[in-house]
């Protein structure tokens, strides 16, 4: 992991460390080492991106349904029970508002029982990442390990 060659020598320890996650790409294993780190962990696109999967996730939308939510509060309430900034990105003045309030409201609601819920839908093979860069692409075809523990390819050179 980068992390663990960096902080030996940097002179400023990150204080934040911006990431994709999301319910398909939570990368817990990250999360615990951020956290023993005091590393604050930020989503980049916690909600996927246009036409997202994760908006028609069953799980998602039945705990939503069940506390009368809309599944992106879900989405951003469950990565803020994990101790995760989320930024989910929006112009839209009340799309902002109504994610606020919707996040808060989902982690005020979720259970630990929800939360387990939503940790294990990843692990049940929907595991990816929404957003791939194309540099990210362009090294995988190569069978580069950009050492994401959870990236779901498979790596020719494994």
């Amino acid at each position: 992991m980068m992390l663990e060659k960096i902080l030996p020598i940097a002179e400023i320890i990150p204080a934040v460390d911006q990431l994709e996650l999301h319910l398909y790409n939570p990368q817990l294993k990250l999360l615990d080492y951020l956290k023993s780190k005091a590393i604050v962990p930020q989503a980049y696109s916690p909600l996927g991106s246009t036409n997202s999967p994760l908006f028609t996730d069953e799980v998602a939308t039945e705990i939503a349904h069940k506390y009368g939510l809309q599944t992106a509060d879900v989405l951003l309430g469950y990565l803020l029970v994990k101790d995760v900034v989320v930024l989910p990105k929006s112009v839209t003045p009340t799309r902002i508002e109504a994610n606020l309030t919707g996040a808060l409201a989902a982690y005020n609601k979720l259970t630990a029982s929800d939360v387990a819920m939503l940790d294990g839908v990843a692990a049940s093979g929907k595991q990816k990442r929404l957003i791939m860069p194309l540099w990210g692409q362009a090294k995988i075809r190569q069978g580069v390990d950009l050492g994401f523990d959870n990236w779901p390819v498979s790596n020719p050179n494994k």
